[in-house]
């Protein structure tokens, strides 16, 4: 039989990582296991919501959102570095160099895509809210 021993630490210790997706360690102070989703520090609470729900949003491109160089999302990303884009029939868009987000505006101006997209194409946004 084989056994899995979990890192044990403290909730000081806890909340200062940022644990990785299925990560796990248990919390002396809380007697808790938590897991790791990537982004949220000090992990959630296993058995317990996490409080954070994905969203996967479609964009057909209109001549406003060419011109403004810009979407709006319908939510609040939880943290922006992590959103996800993805034209329709192309790669993973990196933030920063491709595109930014600021509130819940996702915008390319000046970016790597500045120029790129056309009326009638489709981005797929993938990101996590409250």
């Amino acid at each position: 039989m084989a056994i899995f021993r979990v890192p044990k630490i403290n909730t000081a210790q806890r909340r200062e990582l940022t644990l990785s997706a299925s990560e796990i360690v248990y919390d002396l102070d809380t007697s808790s296991y938590y897991g790791g989703d990537g982004y949220s520090v000090g992990g959630f609470e296993i058995g317990k919501t996490a409080g954070l729900k994905m969203k996967t949003e479609n964009f057909s491109l209109t001549m406003g959102n060419i011109i403004e160089k810009r979407v709006i999302l319908t939510k609040l990303p939880d943290n922006p570095q992590n959103v996800r884009l993805i034209p329709e029939g192309g790669i993973e868009q990196n933030f920063g160099i491709d595109f930014t987000v600021e509130l819940n505006e996702l915008s390319w101006d000046s970016l790597g895509l500045d120029g790129f997209f056309e009326v009638g194409d489709v981005i797929n946004v993938i990101y996590f809210h409250y």
